[in-house]
């Protein structure tokens, strides 16, 4: 009995908290008038409305299978244009055979400040534009190998992502309360090889496909999504840098262009990384991280 009462004490909490009123201030700020319409219709669900960690552009790989499952913890910092994030991130990594993987990624922990003009443009409720989320978006992706890198034929990968609904309200704007996916082709091919030079490997990698994501407005946005990573390997360090983004029909808030700059420091078991990102267009202008990456079983 005391089961079943507290399982109903945390369904009706939940209930509330996601049927909880427009703040007045709110309601008076934006013209809501609350016997008329939902109050989410003002909210627009594009990147450049919401918090950085909502739709970003997802990390780009070497477009292989690795040998080893893996786990990844980092931390972000973003900042520029009246919105100040931090917020730690997960990825983990298991490999099913030399053809395919399945990987679960997604924010843990995100604190953000934004100032009163970003808080007004997004619609938030965060009345002093301060949050923390305990979990942001999660997302299940699954890599199939189509063909082996074989002569001047580029290896192959089929790469399927899922992204959860499973998110709180979007009354902060820092998330989509809403389920969305992406279907992509990822190409690698080595164009340089080389035991005794500086640069021992120089790989190229795209992707390419399409982003689809529910917004609350009973429509969906379809974008063409692409990156271009051109990567260098010498000794126990590799550096990269990539160009990518998505173009949703929108066409507010939804152009999405980043560049990343990564260095890598390869130990035995584990990897340690350092990256830049800077915004081109509906992204947060800077961004760095820092993580790491063991390899089980290595």
């Amino acid at each position: 009995m005391k089961a079943k009462l507290s399982f109903l004490a945390a369904l009706c909490c939940t209930l509330f908290s996601f049927a909880q009123p427009a703040p007045d201030w709110w309601a008076d700020l934006h013209g809501y008038v609350r016997q008329h319409g939902n109050m989410y219709a003002l909210y627009t669900y594009t990147q450049g409305y919401f918090g950085p960690n909502a739709l970003p552009l997802p990390e780009v790989q070497d477009a292989r299978i690795p040998s080893h499952h893996s786990f990844e913890l980092s931390s972000d910092v973003f900042w520029g244009d009246g919105d100040q994030t931090q917020n730690m991130a997960f990825h983990a990594e298991y490999i099913i055979s030399d053809r395919a993987s399945f990987s679960a990624w997604g924010s843990m922990l995100e604190h953000a400040q934004v100032t009163r003009e970003v808080r007004d443009k997004r619609v938030s409720m965060a009345e002093d534009g301060r949050t923390f989320e305990m979990v942001g978006s999660i997302y299940f992706t699954t890599r199939i190998a189509i063909w082996h890198e074989q002569g001047f034929i580029p290896e192959i990968i089929a790469n399927i992502t899922m992204k959860t609904s499973s998110e709180k309200s979007q009354r902060n704007s820092r998330y989509f309360d809403t389920p969305g996916y992406y279907f992509m082709m990822e190409g690698g091919k080595n164009l340089w090889e080389s035991q005794s030079a500086f640069v021992r490997r120089l790989r190229l990698v795209t992707n390419f496909g399409f982003l689809s994501y529910q917004m609350k407005n009973k429509y969906q946005n379809d974008a063409p999504i692409y990156a271009l990573k051109l990567k260098a390997d010498s000794g126990n360090i590799s550096t990269e840098a990539v160009f990518g983004g998505y173009e949703g029909w929108l066409k507010k808030g939804d152009q999405h262009r980043v560049l990343r700059f990564k260095a890598t420091y390869h130990l035995p078991a584990l990897d340690c990384f350092l990256q830049y990102q800077h915004g081109l267009k509906d992204a947060a202008p800077h961004r760095i991280q820092a993580g790491v990456r063991y390899q089980i079983g290595h």
